[in-house]
């Protein structure tokens, strides 16, 4: 009596451990009719739906499918492949949930049936995927844009290059600049748009170099297209990282610049014919103030007033004469010659007839500014020379300088402009019989200005000045407007609404009036197509047949000012980046003291220094920090890295402001200005001392701590080591979050039972013997007794009850059998190596996949074939080898199935064979199926993470790439496959028997 109410008491412990399971589960669990009828569902399953209780749930979805479904269709089909397989994995659909919204989920489910194959209920799993498919479908619709963004874009060329050059995509613009199909292209070097000149002279590798280390790189050079025909290109390089900071490989940006480049040599060569046209035109032409030199090899021969003002020269007779390498420093910036590097623009000027450079001037005085000069090669007297024009470009710099010293300059050609007309007004009136002379000269003259206006590169209009209605614009003008001349020709800016803020057009003609002109104003504009540019507006005021008319010319600056905006936003992200480290960041000279250039505010926590005291008279330095006993092993580790040009890492101790001994973590890589010259080194210092303090508990430890310690001292290697983590989440992935679990809760139970089960066997007989003594003393029971035994069967119960309990036996130790591979599969030994016995993993691993090996429906059993050799027990991790055999025999249980609904193996038995054997230092296990096999690019990329021939939802792509590192990497052995279309695949797995040390 005692024993069986132990066993009620067990029996009622299970069914309550089993109950919270079922009602705890994260996911949703039903069972249902066939008519489509909840009979049961944890709460879970309700609180997807919407429902506060399965009860309430049960009681209010009377029709799954018209009341469940948004598509009753939908469940029409999850029905059918249920009839059809016996059961159904991740069946996607959308469910309307109580409150009407609508939610997207994941069904797997089989049938149940008796022992007879008749139908009882459909029984399964509902998962909440929405959250998954919303991300999907947002993550599919930016790839979408950006594919038909990359698609439409017909000016610019882009594509991707691997990270050794190679092209991999090829858009539609670069087939028209480039004029190859991507067929034709994808594969090749980029190199293959070099001159033989750039190929010989290394440029593509190096080019890819400076993107590499600076993150991107720009260059206008001459490309080739595939007829060989050379043009003229801005190319923008950017170097691609993936999160870990590795390179992924280029973008590539090209624009065909070669019509601005013939429009920059046209107006290089008009200012020679403005400058010989008539003053007043000239003087309008010349607005920008722009230098104009004339050179030959004996050095400047002739300059305008412009240049003799830029250079501090009263006349030209102090700039004649000289080279043009006399008024520039000895060395430029590059800390080249400056001789030699301006005769090599002469003579590029001279092979392509044009050549732009920035330089480094320097006036009579001493003074320095920067230009941008454009040369262009010219004949004198059949002679060969050079038109130069210089750019004073310092107002980029100083920008509200020059605007002010622009005005006073303004004003002052004003006055001298009012003073030349009135001379020009009393020369007409003197020699008017010269009349007709004049006025051919004025044609001829307004003839010139006029090719010049049109010729212009760039935007040029003229207006009227009562109210802005346009006369006349030139080429540049209608190009960057977007507007033919029709459209624009007799209509007002204000009626074409080219002014983004209205309000500010009316200042800038209050300014034009009270000045006369305006120079290098930034406003906004908006063009044909909508787009809002930012344009330099320089303006003056003309007389045109006694109408007051508005020149203007226009500079538009909308990249630079996009690439000023975003270099701000970078700088401003990386101060804050700065100033937000848990540590100091640094930039040290290169001497003994390694005196500050620039430290972060992080120092004061580290050191207890401000950043101020790292500089001034007064100045700390960094070595005195130091601890004595660790400056000649810190001083080595930076000389050995900084020789072998790589970063470096040293751990340390400092003694802070208040004389407290911190340990820190320092790295840093050196700054070369070239090879071999060192001239800074910069890094970052982070406070490592509770580290440190925790690595000396951590020796009196246990050994599990004292490994803990040996992986916070190896930080850094263990961030390069994450695939760690990416194996432990496919082994949960692969055998599901519960089986650990689950197997612990189900050993127990099924002990008792299995171990009862022997005392019950014990009990049955004994009651059988007492009620056999009992008929035989009582021969002739009462009518009651009699009709009881004929109810109940006796004579079948005796005879069946033995087997009854056999079969329960039986079933005991299956269960019993299945948890123990369960356990020994999910057990967590992975921290060090132990002995293992290959055909217990191997047979555990068959324990648990048993179900996916049994035939369902229509597909049929995947039989097994086991040809074990003698093994020895062989030393490794016990828990990733079990997870390799469960990722190969998994793989080939899934390609079988796949063979088989693709009715491509019909003809044949799904197979699995797995072959063990050993030689003398090795274990060799093949698992070999007969599916469908594969092609040899697929054989290529088998073993790459995140590659795989699964549908989506089917598989990670990360199963053969971690067994690969697994066998490989940990191991110190070998995973390789044989296979071919039609001939299934073989997994050949070969294990050291003793691992090295």
């Amino acid at each position: 009596m005692i024993n069986r109410q132990k066993s009620q008491e067990t029996l009622q412990q299970m069914e309550d451990k089993y109950l919270s399971i079922f009602e705890n589960k994260v996911v949703g669990i039903y069972q249902t009719t066939l008519e489509g009828r909840y009979i049961s569902a944890n709460a879970t399953l309700a609180r997807i739906y919407g429902y506060d209780s399965s009860t309430e749930m049960i009681a209010a979805l009377a029709d799954i499918k018209s009341q469940l479904y948004v598509n009753s269709q939908r469940r029409d089909e999850f029905v059918e492949v249920l009839r059809e397989k016996g059961e159904v994995s991740e069946f996607e659909s959308q469910i309307y949930r109580r409150d009407g919204t609508i939610i997207w989920i994941s069904e797997n489910a089989w049938v149940v049936r008796d022992r007879q194959e008749n139908f009882l209920y459909y029984e399964g799993f509902v998962e909440d995927i929405t959250r998954r498919k919303q991300t999907e479908a947002a993550l599919q619709e930016s790839e979408e844009r950006q594919r038909l963004l990359i698609e439409s874009i017909q000016d610019y060329a882009l594509f991707m290059l691997d990270s050794d050059g190679y092209i991999v995509s090829w858009n539609p613009g670069a087939e028209h600049i480039y004029q190859y199909q991507s067929e034709q292209v994808i594969g090749r070097h980029f190199s293959t748009f070099y001159t033989q000149k750039d190929i010989k002279n290394n440029l593509p590798e190096q080019e890819l170099k400076i993107a590499r280390e600076q993150g991107k790189f720009s260059v206008e050079k001459i490309c080739l297209r595939q007829n060989q025909t050379q043009f003229w290109a801005n190319v923008i390089t950017t170097a691609l990282y993936d999160d870990n900071q590795q390179l992924r490989g280029f973008s590539q940006v090209t624009r065909n610049i070669t019509e601005s480049k013939q429009a920059m040599a046209i107006q290089t060569g008009l200012i020679a014919t403005i400058q010989a046209s008539e003053k007043k035109f000239r003087d309008l032409y010349e607005s920008t103030q722009d230098a104009v030199l004339f050179i030959n090899e004996l050095g400047f021969i002739d300059c305008n007033f412009a240049a003799l003002k830029l250079f501090g020269c009263t006349n030209k007779s102090e700039l004649c004469g000289k080279q043009p390498w006399e008024f520039s420093p000895t060395k430029q910036s590059e800390k080249e010659d400056s001789s030699m590097i301006f005769k090599r623009y002469l003579e590029i000027a001279l092979q392509r007839g044009i050549s732009r450079f920035n330089w480094r001037y320097k006036r009579l005085d001493g003074s320095e500014f920067p230009a941008e000069v454009f040369l262009s090669s010219m004949k004198f007297d059949g002679r060969s020379g050079w038109q130069a024009v210089v750019l004073d470009i310092s107002n980029r710099v100083l920008k509200e300088k020059t605007l002010k010293q622009a005005n006073e300059e303004l004003e002052k050609r004003v006055e001298k402009r009012t003073f030349e007309l009135q001379e020009v007004v009393g020369r007409l009136q003197k020699e008017i019989f010269e009349r007709q002379q004049i006025e051919a000269k004025l044609r001829l003259s307004e003839e010139k200005f006029s090719k010049a206006f049109r010729c212009s590169p760039n935007p040029i209009s003229i207006t009227t000045f009562e109210n802005g209605r346009f006369i006349e614009v030139n080429d540049g003008f209608l190009e960057i407007m977007g507007y033919c001349r029709e459209e624009i020709i007799g209509f007002t800016a204000e009626e074409l609404k080219i002014w983004v803020y209205p309000e500010t057009r009316t200042e800038f003609m209050q300014n034009l009036q009270r000045q006369g002109i305006v120079k290098n104003q930034e406003y906004q504009f908006r063009v044909k197509s909508g787009a809002i540019r930012v344009w330099l507006l320089s303006a003056e005021i003309i007389d045109i047949g006694n109408e007051l008319c508005v020149l203007a010319v226009i500079t538009d600056i909308t990249e630079r000012k996009r690439a000023e905006e975003a270099l701000y936003e970078s700088q401003r992200k990386l101060a804050t980046l700065v100033s937000n480290l848990p540590g100091m960041a640094y930039r040290f000279r290169n001497d003994p003291h390694r005196s500050v250039e620039f430290v972060s505010d992080g120092c004061y926590s580290l050191t207890g220094y401000q950043a101020k005291e790292f500089f001034g008279s007064q100045k700390v330095f960094l070595s005195q920090l130091i601890h004595r006993e660790d400056r000649q092993r810190l001083w080595n580790a930076i000389r050995f890295a900084i020789q072998e040009n790589r970063h470096y890492q040293v751990v340390y101790r400092i003694t802070t402001k208040a004389g407290a001994i911190k340990w820190v973590w320092e790295q840093g890589i050196g700054v070369f200005l070239e090879p071999g010259k060192l001239i800074a080194l910069e890094g970052f210092i982070t406070d490592i001392t509770e580290n440190k303090n925790a690595e000396v508990a951590l020796k009196q430890s246990q050994n599990e701590l004292r490994q803990q310690k040996q992986k916070l001292e190896n930080t850094l290697q263990e961030l390069n080591e994450a695939e760690t983590t990416l194996t432990n989440a496919e082994k949960m992935s692969s055998l599901g979050q519960l089986i650990a679990g689950i197997a612990h809760e189900i050993k127990n139970p099924i002990t008792s039972v299995y171990g009862n089960i022997v005392h019950l066997n014990h009990y049955v007989q004994d009651m059988m013997n007492l009620l056999n003594l009992y008929q035989g003393y009582c021969t002739n029971p009462p009518d009651y007794i009699k009709k009881e035994f004929e109810e109940i069967d006796l004579d079948f119960m005796r005879d069946d009850l033995p087997k009854v309990i056999s079969a329960m036996q039986m079933g005991a130790e299956r269960i019993r059998d299945i948890v123990s591979s369960l356990r020994n599969f999910s057990r967590k030994d992975d921290v060090k190596k132990t002995l293992m016995s290959f055909h217990d993993g191997i047979n555990g691993t068959l324990v648990i996949l048993q179900n996916r090996l049994k035939g369902r429906g229509k597909k049929p059993e995947i039989k097994v074939n086991k040809v074990y050799g003698d093994l020895p027990l062989v030393e490794c991790y016990v828990g990733m080898i079990n997870q390799v055999f469960m990722n190969l025999i998994g793989n080939a249980i899934d390609a079988l199935e796949e063979a088989f609904d693709n009715s491509n193996c019909l003809d044949k038995t799904p197979t699995i064979t797995i072959k063990t054997e050993a030689t003398f230092d090795k274990v060799t296990v093949n698992i070999i199926d007969n599916g469908l096999g594969m092609d040899e690019e697929v054989k290529k990329r088998l073993f790459e993470r995140f590659f795989t021939t699964k549908p989506a939802g089917k598989g990670t792509g990360l199963g053969l790439s971690i067994s690969y590192q697994i066998v490989v990497e940990k191991h110190k052995g070998k995973l390789t496959c044989i296979s071919a279309p039609g001939e299934g695949a073989e997994f050949i797995i070969e294990i050291p028997i003793t691992q090295p040390e």
